[in-house]
């Protein structure tokens, strides 16, 4: 049975637990923290000070045998090193998604926009690496290069041309860190918001909706990614633009409202 601990010394009671019970709970205290996720095990006499009793009890750690005493302390080593492995072969065996190094857009005057790169742009080389590649490897590589220092990327356009660029990275207003300027792509999905019925009100459409047109003065137009809808409403010389959109699991479309 779980329960918080009471009159916690490291203040985080309410987030740290122990296992057992408080009327059977054995000399050994095993402890599991929330925040941050951890845990650890205390044994009876294994502190630096403590009453009297727990210095002169025989089942008191600090008066077992020496080699008892590093046999505990070798084998909880052990033991964190073994469940590092375990989890790491658990990560790679069920696998992590990770976002595809495609250009989702350039920020304005950055070195990807001053250099031609564009949304729809996928990153096929970065430094002469191409195995692997996926979106953080952009940032990374941005990141962690030196001052001044350009570095080589190979793009493949949307039409199947490759084209190499080379990019120094800056440190742009906003960003922590040193940048291209390029920016991951987005879902065409309509995303969760806090007032879901005005959302309805004004355009017809719910969060798990997915874009897959625009119609402009009566014109149809399908679309795959975030930029190609960006490009299509930029081009558009309209006031408002209807959305063309499918509900999550259902096949009927969806038309919105106009929208401005």
């Amino acid at each position: 049975r779980f329960f918080p601990k009471e009159n916690d010394d490291s203040g985080d009671g309410r987030l740290s637990f122990t296992i057992g019970s408080k009327a059977g709970a054995g000399e050994t205290e095993y402890r599991i923290g929330l925040i941050p996720f951890g845990g650890f095990v205390k044994l009876f006499g294994q502190e630096d000070i403590g009453s009297a009793k727990a210095s002169d009890d025989p089942h008191s750690f600090a008066n077992k045998p020496v080699g008892t005493r590093m046999g505990v302390l070798t084998a909880g080593v052990v033991f964190n090193a073994l469940s590092a492995v375990v989890i790491f072969m658990i990560v790679f065996l069920v696998g992590i998604r990770l976002k595809a190094p495609v250009v989702g857009g350039v920020i304005p005057n950055s070195p990807a926009a001053r250099a031609g790169v564009k949304a729809g742009d996928e990153v096929i080389k970065i430094g002469g690496k191409s195995d692997d590649l996926d979106f953080g490897n952009i940032a990374i590589a941005a990141a962690l290069s030196d001052v001044n220092e350009a570095v080589a990327l190979r793009v493949r356009h949307e039409d199947g041309s490759e084209e190499d660029f080379s990019l120094v990275a800056e440190q742009m207003a906003g960003i922590p860190m040193k940048v291209f300027g390029i920016l991951m792509p987005q879902r065409l999905t309509i995303a969760k918001v806090s007032d879901v019925n005005s959302l309805s009100e004004r355009t017809g459409l719910r969060p798990g909706d997915r874009i897959t047109g625009i119609k402009i003065k009566g014109e149809k137009k399908s679309v795959r990614t975030h930029w190609e809808l960006q490009q299509i409403v930029q081009d558009a010389v309209v006031p408002a633009v209807t959305l063309l959109a499918k509900g999550a699991g259902e096949d009927k479309p969806i038309e919105s409202e106009e929208i401005p």
